[in-house]
């Protein structure tokens, strides 16, 4: 769905353009700009759209409310914020769909380990952690068992973890 030429203003061409389009030319659309504040501490302008991020939106009929993103949706490339909804001719509330590039992001999600590669890493101790991020998990095992740092009990735990993960990096967890 690159920008072309060919693609002009009208309504139907442009859906037809969104509806073709392939999954990563979509995920570009669901991007929003971030905050002063977080552009500062992310180092950069525009982050995807996460289910749990705080919003404010800027255009449209429901400008300058603030809202939690309570679904992102990847085929439509919209995103419903909590709080937003409008009435149906029938008396049915319904939530209103908004355009992410409508939207600066306030708060943003920062990604969660699972609860393996957390249980990994916490085993291994803070100090060994640096040298776990981005190993495979057979590494990460034998540098625990190697290590005189850290108990059997943890070395235990840790080679059962490790043993369940089997192409997952490890990243650091902040505290």
């Amino acid at each position: 769905m690159k920008y072309s030429k060919n693609v002009t203003v009208q309504p139907r061409k442009r859906r037809k353009a969104l509806y073709n389009a392939k999954i990563h030319e979509v995920r570009a659309l669901l991007n929003i700009h971030l905050s002063k504040e977080l552009r500062k501490k992310y180092k950069k302008r525009a982050l995807l759209a996460k289910k749990g991020d705080k919003v404010k939106i800027l255009r449209g009929e429901f400008k300058k409310r603030e809202g939690k993103i309570v679904d992102v949706d990847y085929k439509e490339a919209k995103i419903w914020v909590e709080g937003i909804i409008y009435k149906k001719q029938g008396g049915k509330e319904k939530q209103f769909p908004i355009q992410p590039s409508n939207c600066i992001l306030l708060e943003w999600v920062e990604p969660k380990l699972s609860s393996k590669r957390k249980a990994t890493v916490k085993a291994a101790g803070s100090k060994m952690a640096s040298q776990l991020v981005k190993k495979p998990p057979v590494e990460v095992k034998k540098i625990i068992t190697e290590s005189k740092s850290v108990s059997n009990e943890q070395k235990i735990h840790v080679a059962k973890v490790a043993s369940e993960i089997k192409t997952a990096h490890i990243e650091p967890i902040k505290q």
